[in-house]
């Protein structure tokens, strides 16, 4: 496992032991976080982004956001939309994300996928739900969140966005990019989305 990838594990589980009660997470599923297997590095378009200068975080998230700038040559970075999925070339090029604790990643823990995601100022992440329960937890910069009919609620670094399972829920970065962890709990943990306003599902593993 490359050093900055085990420094990254490191302040994540930090940071979950600081955020456990906000994230409903136990004690025994945050020391459930342990290494897996060596990933094969895969870049996205928008890691020149990433690794540049980033959005405020706040003292709580900042060393992690760090982190993953000195990981991000060395994990393997995803996107699970296309272009067939109705996502225009300016969403594709300035999104992505990557699995830290989880099937595909270079850590595993029981009952949880632990992802980090990236998206830049002005994108719109549209209506979509999945099975799996989930908390995001802002690392850098901020969006407005929406879950269901509710309306649309600013979050910012170090503050936390629930969204239940099977609830539909969008995002919307503004004026700022948007770092955030999201945690996913659930037996099935594959990446299995589906998008509302288009009746399509995706799944990438």
């Amino acid at each position: 496992m490359h050093q900055a990838i085990d420094e990254l594990a490191h302040r994540v589980t930090a940071l979950l032991i600081v955020k456990a009660r906000e994230l409903g997470l136990s004690q025994e599923q945050i020391v459930s976080i342990r290494p897996m297997a060596e990933v094969e590095p895969h870049a996205v378009p928008a890691l020149g982004e990433i690794c540049g200068p980033l959005p405020p975080a706040c003292p709580a998230t900042d060393a992690v956001c760090r982190a993953v700038q000195r990981a991000a040559p060395y994990l393997c970075w995803r996107r699970t939309y296309s272009e067939a999925d109705g996502f225009p070339a300016a969403f594709l090029t300035r999104y992505g994300w990557f699995d830290l604790a989880g099937p595909d990643g270079p850590y595993g823990a029981d009952g949880l996928r632990i992802m980090i995601g990236y998206w830049g100022d002005g994108l719109f992440y549209p209506d979509h739900s999945h099975e799996q329960e989930e908390h995001y937890l802002v690392l850098a910069g901020s969006a407005w969140f929406r879950l269901g009919d509710e309306p649309l609620r600013r979050v910012d670094a170090g503050e936390v966005f629930h969204t239940p399972p099977g609830t539909v829920h969008a995002a919307e970065m503004r004026d700022e990019p948007l770092m955030a962890l999201a945690i996913w709990r659930a037996q099935d943990l594959t990446v299995r989305v589906h998008l509302t306003d288009s009746d399509r599902s995706v799944e990438i593993g």
